[in-house]
């Protein structure tokens, strides 16, 4: 069955905002907590598996438990939209999206068109590098400014949205908080198949909040990229500007 869905409905369900509903999702976005041009939320998160039979010590990871880390983007709305699956517990967040397409994209002039119309952005956490298309918060290094305070309280405000998603993810899809299967391949295709299954409940309205509350399981923490002295100019720069475009709402 999985097989199945991935083979028929993942590139159906499972894609990337385009036409209309670019501006659907920047609107849903900025109705959240007023913040412009989000094209979507990124996060991490870690599915317990069995420990595989081959270089089982790469899946282990910073909790201690063997894993497959999956990279996902979701709109406002807690649609997945975008899905990588497959990489060892072991494997740093930010290491994962960079071999994503979308993260190859942001490096990529030509590429970036299809994922970023009107130099849109997705909000990550702090660990994922700053870029243009990759808003992430101010590291608080216990000297923020009250400007950059707020945009760190808009930023995760609306970055809640993946948090959110993973959460009804696991809690409508139980078998995800431990994976008994040894063969990879199997393991990639059934996580994905869930993702799958995911929205086309919602696009069928299902969403109960008991799901919610029973997909929230501890992650392991998250690896904080040190600082942004490394981050492009222009990432800089813009997020400041987002940071003045957020201050008239407090």
């Amino acid at each position: 069955m999985s097989q199945l869905i991935n083979r028929h409905l993942l590139k159906k369900f499972i894609k990337w905002p385009s036409g209309d509903q670019v501006q659907d999702v920047f609107h849903g976005f900025e109705r959240t907590r007023h913040f412009p041009k989000v094209i979507g939320a990124l996060d991490g998160t870690h599915i317990p598996i069995k420990t595989p039979k081959k270089d089982g010590e790469v899946y282990i990871n910073r909790k201690k438990f063997h894993s497959i880390n999956v990279a996902a983007v979701c709109d406002h709305q807690m649609m997945f939209t975008f899905v990588c699956v497959g990489w060892p517990g072991s494997t740093h967040d930010s290491r994962v999206f960079k071999n994503t397409k979308l993260g190859i994209a942001c490096e990529n002039i030509e590429k970036r068109k299809d994922f970023f119309p009107e130099k849109c952005h997705i909000l990550a956490d702090s660990a994922y590098e700053l870029n243009e298309f990759v808003m992430t918060p101010f590291k608080d290094n216990g000297a923020l400014t009250k400007l950059e305070k707020d945009y760190n309280f808009y930023h995760s405000s609306t970055r809640m949205k993946i948090e959110n998603a993973f959460a009804y993810l696991k809690g409508r899809f139980r078998r995800l908080k431990y994976i008994d299967m040894h063969d990879p391949q199997r393991l990639v295709e059934f996580i994905t198949s869930c993702f799958v299954m995911h929205n086309i409940c919602l696009l069928n309205s299902d969403t109960v909040e008991e799901y919610l509350n029973d997909g929230e399981i501890e992650e392991p923490p998250a690896q904080e990229i040190e600082a942004d002295r490394d981050a492009d100019v222009t990432a800089v720069a813009k997020r400041r500007a987002i940071s003045g475009l957020l201050s008239v709402f407090n």
